[in-house]
């Protein structure tokens, strides 16, 4: 389905390459260090082979299907009805969250809102790397990377201690912030 709407799509996709400002993608990869971190901190344990290959196929099916609806559709077609960078950043990424509190199924409420939290900034943060660089492959690798180190574990942390919440609430409100300042500084630079 994705290799079909990148071919239809393909004009909207004709952005920069995967080398384009590298460091702006940088900060897009603590959401994987996090995943990392948050699972080892926890006691959790790295699976086998089994893990690698399952997250592989688990993880490269929604990067590459949510990227190319989400942030190269999507954002391509707001951009040809002349929608601001911010306008942009802000709708994709509450679509992008909104969709994935299908995950929720048996959640409590707290688990609802951060998973809508979490998605929401990791929303912003793809939309922001893409507006600035016009790269649907870095965003794509981004977002595998994203689903990657949290399915590689045997089992998911189910309990955060109060260092990891809080821990998690910087990382969402520095990325956040970070998304928005580089999407302000291109739309200021136009």
């Amino acid at each position: 389905m994705a290799a079909a709407l990148l071919f239809i799509y393909r004009k909207a996709f004709r952005g920069s390459s995967v080398y384009t400002n590298p460091l702006i993608v940088l900060p897009a990869l603590l959401f994987p260090a996090w995943n990392i971190f948050y699972n080892l901190s926890s006691g959790m344990k790295i699976g086998g082979i089994p893990f690698f290959a399952e997250g592989i196929l688990t993880a490269m099916a929604p990067a590459l299907f949510e990227e190319v609806i989400f942030r190269g559709i999507f954002i391509s077609n707001l951009r040809k009805n002349k929608k601001s960078s911010m306008f942009c950043l802000f709708v994709t990424a509450a679509v992008f969250a909104l969709i994935h509190l299908t995950n929720i199924v048996g959640m409590n409420m707290i688990s609802v809102l951060v998973q809508f939290g979490y998605s929401f900034v990791i929303g912003l943060v793809l939309a922001a790397v893409y507006l600035k660089n016009g790269s649907l492959l870095q965003v794509i690798i981004v977002h595998f990377l994203i689903d990657y180190t949290s399915r590689i574990f045997e089992q998911q942390a189910s309990i955060s201690s109060v260092v990891h919440l809080v821990l998690f609430a910087v990382l969402l409100a520095a990325e956040a912030a970070y998304a928005i300042v580089i999407t302000a500084r291109q739309s200021d630079q136009k």
